[in-house]
């Protein structure tokens, strides 16, 4: 496992007990997510979840779908053991501890669907990535994901970006870059996946400042970056970013914070099913 994904996990797997408590955003887009999936005719039989985390979507599947086989995948242990006792009643579900951008899945393939909530923003190589996964997709089928857009965290981004030039320190990312639904157009296409569908949905969150904003943000097991300033100097950038932040974004209840996401489905060339 590559340097990056190694960092991945270990945030995952110190997140695991505390994840569910800060994920309601996730939630809702899993929701959404299977909203969309109920649309299908037939129904997916078999299913492919990518970052299951502590299980919330895939016990929603099982409910949802109780003639369904589900393999589900995680990078993170902690996160698995998690899921597993979260669908503990289900016997249809296969769990695997790995990094979905390199397993094998070919023994459990066909699949009728691969869903994956709020996680492919962490691959590494998405264009690839997504053409295999096509792959292990049964002729109509379907890949349904939902992700994060660029617009999210816009506030803290452009903060960022201004006291680091007030300060005379060179710009840096201190975010996940997020692609825009143009790319993931582009690499669904690109993944030989027709009747391509990716929607932007756009959601203020109120958070009772700024450090309990970035404090969740790690509780869930992301990140607002690492800086590549000096010790000293980065903490003098992210006290002055808390500072502005808390001044500039108040609200009667808070604070405000920009999420963007993502919603994006392809189908595999074959016998059509409706969405």
């Amino acid at each position: 496992m590559n340097p990056y994904k190694q960092k991945v996990e270990r945030q995952f797997n110190r997140a695991a007990s505390t994840y569910d408590r800060y994920a309601d955003i996730q939630r809702e887009m899993a929701d959404r997510l299977l909203k969309q999936v109920d649309l299908l005719n037939p129904p997916p039989r078999r299913i492919l979840e990518i970052g299951c985390g502590t299980g919330y979507l895939t016990k929603r599947v099982t409910h949802a779908y109780p003639d369904a086989t589900i393999v589900a995948v995680d990078l993170a242990a902690s996160m698995v053991r998690s899921a597993r006792e979260h669908v503990s009643e289900s016997k249809r579900v296969r769990f695997l501890v790995g990094d979905a951008e390199t397993m094998d899945f070919h023994a459990y393939a066909p699949f009728d669907c691969i869903l994956s909530n709020a996680a492919v923003q962490w691959f590494s190589q998405p264009g690839e990535t997504l053409a295999r996964l096509a792959e292990a997709v049964s002729p109509g089928g379907w890949l349904w994901f939902t992700t994060f857009g660029p617009e999210t965290f816009v506030e803290l981004n452009r903060l960022f970006h201004e006291v680091e030039s007030r300060m005379g320190l060179a710009r840096s990312r201190h975010t996940l870059p997020l692609s825009p639904s143009s790319e993931w157009r582009r690499l669904f296409d690109e993944a030989g996946l027709s009747s391509v569908r990716v929607r932007s949905f756009r959601r203020s969150v109120i958070y009772s400042d700024c450090r309990h904003f970035l404090r969740s943000i790690q509780k869930i097991g992301a990140s607002y970056g690492t800086s590549p300033h000096p010790p000293l100097q980065s903490g003098r950038l992210l006290a002055e970013v808390i500072r502005q932040y808390d001044q500039r974004h108040r609200t009667e209840d808070g604070v405000q914070v920009t999420y963007q996401w993502l919603l994006m489905g392809g189908m595999k060339s074959g016998r059509k099913r409706i969405p």
